[in-house]
């Protein structure tokens, strides 16, 4: 039996008089894509800032990788590289699709701009780490043949492909 990667008991947000998440037992494994669907004000933003550590939970409990991370900041459980993203995004379309995909995954890097200038060593260990990860992400999501390319360009050509008002 494998150990749930992220698991939720009984987890439960009110916010006064209304219930937006109310006991939700949740778990998945590592590996494992699952997704979270249901009608606006169904409670799916809620949930997932309540895993993310952005509001903390009335009750229930919050488990990472056997760990209890209930109370855990959202600044701490960020670096656990659990993070949520919104629905509505805004990329550099003058920059291409990896440096995109690189630009997220910074957050969880320790290089300050002293290693920056100076280019040092953890600067460029970082950078190197980075950048296989985001061909990592690419690749598991099929789009390494538009790494190099401008988000714009990329953007152009998908309303090209739409139909006409």
């Amino acid at each position: 039996m494998n150990l749930a990667y992220l698991e939720t008991i009984k987890l439960t947000k009110k916010f006064g008089g209304l219930t937006a998440v109310n006991q939700v037992d949740f778990s998945i494994e590592k590996g494992q894509i699952s997704a979270i669907i249901g009608p606006n004000g169904a409670g799916k933003t809620t949930f997932f800032n309540l895993i993310s550590g952005f509001h903390k939970p009335t009750s229930g409990e919050i488990y990472y990788k056997g760990e209890n991370i209930t109370k855990t900041p959202a600044h701490k459980i960020a670096r656990l590289e659990i993070a949520r993203t919104f629905q509505t995004t805004n990329v550099f379309e003058q920059s291409t699709v990896l440096d995109n995909v690189i630009i997220g995954y910074r957050l969880r890097t320790k290089s300050n701009l002293f290693d920056a200038i100076f280019r040092t060593p953890r600067e460029k260990r970082e950078e190197k780490a980075a950048y296989e990860k985001a061909m990592e992400v690419l690749d598991f999501v099929g789009i390494t043949d538009l790494a190099h390319l401008p988000v714009m360009a990329i953007t152009e050509e998908a309303k090209k492909e739409l139909p006409a008002p």
